[in-house]
């Protein structure tokens, strides 16, 4: 680890020693998480393949994994061991072998529950999607609805401000359990399943529901260069509910959280989506939580297995960061 930055996280190179011609961010070299497979073939059916991306004016790229340090950073509330007894099984049985038949099948039924979502997917599949996958509107405003609403006192608010560290320690460990686990995504194994096969899914931008082939597919919103488990955002959500519950000492949001969804707001389909305008209401935390976990699921970046684990995934963080600030 770098010693300039002791929390973990990459620093701007004016921070560092030794920067000459260093990018910013570099502090962890390009060795730290090599790929099993490359953008063109599925040779490890079960880890994560870089996919190849366009920036839609002719230039094409391959993903590199993102920030895969950030498993290995000091956390706010996590203890001198990191959150060490925070571990996952590997999502499918063979971890580190070739797949058996029974392994394959499974996926293959995961793949084809990523698929039925895609083709079923509804104007308010996709702003819910959209909005969760933005921390910043959806997660983040929710205590400060709350501290307006029930007119918390700077002590509180304070408090609670404090206490959503627990989204930072929530995705230092899961993105260390991305790291050792190493997961194949859903649109890779889409592709992979169903090639040259015909499949009803979202056929892309403005373009609904149709017959295409798997090759072509693509989730709804962008494949993000991490592996798949466990979800990141579902992670988040979890550790966030629990920190709300504690800090509440409730279930329920009082008085409910309303949210309007404006007819054409959407940002992956601008002014065609949604096509009347979407209410959205949240009553109860777990509700919230389990909105957000699905939402992945919809958005075609997740299949379920990194989606129900979640759900306790995020367990103790939430707590942990708030005892942390009393």
């Amino acid at each position: 680890m770098d010693q300039a930055c002791p929390a973990g996280w990459p620093q701007p190179r004016r921070r560092r020693r030794a920067c000459f011609n260093r990018a910013n961010y570099s502090d962890y070299g390009p060795n730290l998480f090599i790929p099993s497979n490359d953008a063109f073939s599925l040779r490890k059916l079960t880890k994560w393949q870089p996919l190849l991306e366009t920036n839609e004016l002719g230039y094409f790229f391959v993903q590199q994994h993102i920030t895969p340090q950030i498993g290995r950073a000091q956390g706010f509330s996590l203890g001198p061991d990191g959150g060490a007894a925070h571990t996952s099984a590997p999502p499918y049985p063979e971890d580190d072998k070739a797949p058996s038949q029974q392994t394959i099948e499974l996926m293959r039924n995961h793949t084809d529950e990523v698929l039925a979502a895609s083709a079923a997917l509804t104007d308010a599949d996709k702003m819910r999607a959209e909005w969760f996958d933005d921390k910043l509107i959806s997660l983040a405003p929710v205590a400060f609805w709350m501290a307006i609403i029930n007119r918390w006192d700077t002590h509180t608010l304070l408090g609670a401000t404090l206490a959503m560290n627990c989204v930072y320690d929530a995705t230092i460990v899961s993105w260390r359990e991305k790291i050792r686990h190493n997961a194949v995504r859903p649109v890779s194994l889409v592709r992979h399943f169903y090639a040259n096969t015909t499949v009803k899914a979202y056929a892309g931008r403005f373009a609904g529901t149709q017959g295409i082939r798997g090759s072509e597919w693509n989730s709804y919103m962008r494949t993000m260069p991490h592996a798949e488990y466990p979800s990141g955002t579902s992670s988040v959500c979890a550790a966030y509910g629990e920190f709300m519950r504690n800090f509440l000492n409730s279930d329920v949001f009082r008085p409910p959280i309303n949210v309007l969804m404006r007819k054409g707001c959407s940002r992956r389909e601008p002014g065609a989506t949604p096509a009347n305008d979407i209410p959205m209401q949240l009553t109860n935390i777990d509700d919230m939580v389990e909105m957000c976990g699905v939402s992945r699921l919809h958005a075609g970046v997740h299949s379920s297995p990194a989606l129900l684990l979640e759900q306790n995934w995020g367990s103790g963080s939430g707590r942990s960061a708030l005892n942390a600030t009393v």
